[in-house]
């Protein structure tokens, strides 16, 4: 059912209309005041974006201030330069890293097995250091006779 606005008027609304509209009002605000709190975010001097901005805006004024073309095109050759360095160090690293992968997994293998340690007899061994020790002396001895016996040279 339409309403008039005025005595003499010829538009009419309906209530189903006004409700429409007044919903897209709200809707447009809140979109405005999001947005706005957005741009508010990122001006202000913590926010990572801003950070990110500066950092390229930085960049761009470094590189216009190099003025020249040949200088930028220069810098460009090194990072693709770079890049293809990058790129072929990941190639070389590839099957590095599959390897160790395959040591990971032998390593976990051998995590989990027993291994058998075999009982050794060392009871003997003090016997023989001493025989060894003793056989030692007896050789000192032996060439100290000697040194001393033989003072002179030979002929």
């Amino acid at each position: 059912m339409a309403t008039e606005i005025g005595e003499s008027s010829k538009f009419t609304f309906d209530l189903k209309f006004l409700v429409t509209m007044g919903t897209i009002l709200v809707s447009a605000c809140a979109t405005y005041f999001s947005i706005t709190g957005k741009l508010n975010e990122i001006e202000s001097s913590n926010s990572p974006n801003r950070m990110e901005h500066n950092l390229v805006v930085k960049e761009l004024d470094n590189l216009k201030g190099a003025g020249d073309l040949k200088i930028i095109t220069y810098k460009l050759d090194q990072y693709d330069d770079m890049f293809e360095e990058i790129k072929e160090l990941v190639k070389q690293l590839s099957p590095l890293a599959s390897d160790l992968e395959y040591i990971k997994k032998e390593l976990d293998k051998l995590k989990d097995k027993e291994v058998d340690i075999p009982e050794v007899d060392l009871s003997g061994i003090e016997l023989k250091l001493d025989n060894l020790s003793n056989s030692i002396k007896a050789f000192e001895e032996r060439l100290n006779k000697l040194e001393r016996k033989n003072t002179g040279g030979r002929f």
